[in-house]
């Protein structure tokens, strides 16, 4: 039995990674100094959608050098996510990769029941919702190419089953096997025209599907 979403809580979270001058570039690009901003703002609702979406008390947001490919990790919550968007694009801006996936406790490894099922083309997108596996968010990386946040259930699910999981999503929908393993990256932004678009499971993505 599928157990019921946790109650929603205020999470604090700890990031080792992050100094006091990195912290303050990031809250220098939060809402207010953008609140002119159109492009800001539609980054900022997809960011919004899809964190909420996938349902996840905290991210892990890495930051991806496209030159040295060296990783700079951050962990979010939502809301600290979304004070961080204007840091994030300037980031992408130049040449960074922004990937995310839910955080987990790295003393306790586990996945909070969420698998990524990654390069799909929308036929392969409107199937799972056909078979009843309706993702939590599905985001458009390219034209017409899709990756989909597939939620198995509320509760943790140890890393092995997970990649079982995600193995057998992708193998039966035409997933990239490459990304399917327990707590894969979903590249949320990779220097693609704009930003990706975040788009949950609602009815706007459906009826476009249908056409």
């Amino acid at each position: 039995m599928r157990a019921a979403p946790p109650a929603n809580r205020e999470t604090i979270v700890i990031d080792p990674h992050t100094d006091a001058a990195h912290r303050g570039d990031e809250r220098r690009g939060g809402p207010m100094a953008h609140e002119h901003d159109r492009g800001y703002a539609l980054t900022a609702r997809a960011v919004e959608r899809q964190l909420r979406a996938m349902g996840a008390e905290a991210y892990e947001v890495g930051l991806r050098d496209q030159v040295t490919d060296k990783m700079l990790p951050r962990i979010y919550t939502v809301d600290q996510a979304l004070t961080a968007v204007g840091w994030l694009r300037e980031r992408n801006g130049a040449n960074d990769n922004i990937l995310v996936r839910p955080a987990t406790d790295p003393e306790r490894p586990h996945n909070v029941g969420l698998v990524l099922v990654d390069d799909l083309t929308p036929a392969r997108a409107r199937q799972l919702y056909r078979d009843g596996l309706t993702p939590a968010a599905v985001t458009e990386t390219s034209r017409d190419n899709y990756q989909a946040w597939v939620r198995l259930t509320w509760d943790p699910l140890a890393p092995e089953v997970a990649t079982a999981a995600a193995r057998e999503l992708a193998a039966r929908y035409g997933g990239d096997p490459a990304s399917a393993d327990w707590r894969h990256l979903d590249v949320s932004s990779d220097n693609t025209p704009s930003i990706q678009r975040a788009i949950d499971h609602d009815d706007r993505w459906r009826q476009r599907q249908k056409q």
